[in-house]
C-alpha cells in the first residue's frame, strides 16, 4: 500500500524482486512520513485511517 500511495519505497531491506519487495512491510519511515502517507491515504475518499492513540495501543498490546 505504501509504494502505491506515496510512488516508491522507502525500505532498507529491499531483497528480491519488486512484487516480492511490494509483500513486505515498510521499514525506515519516521512519524512525519507516516503523516504524509495518512493524507494522502485518507484524501483517496476509500475511509478515514490513523494511527492508534497511545490508549488504544496499550490496549491492543496486552
Amino acid at each position: 500500500q505504501w509504494q502505491a500511495v506515496m510512488g516508491g519505497n522507502p525500505s532498507v531491506f529491499q531483497q528480491g524482486d519488486a512484487a516480492e519487495a511490494a509483500r513486505r512491510p515498510v521499514d525506515s519511515v519516521t512519524w512525519h512520513d507516516t503523516q504524509r502517507f495518512l493524507a494522502k491515504l485518507n484524501a483517496l475518499g476509500l475511509g478515514r485511517f490513523r494511527l492508534p492513540t497511545e490508549a488504544e495501543w496499550e490496549y491492543a498490546a496486552r
